[in-house]
């Protein structure tokens, strides 16, 4: 299952943290 969406928010989520 490829879920492009939900992996640039994970990366995203990182990168505010």
């Amino acid at each position: 299952m490829y879920v492009p969406l939900l992996y640039k928010a994970l990366i995203v989520s990182l990168n505010f943290t």
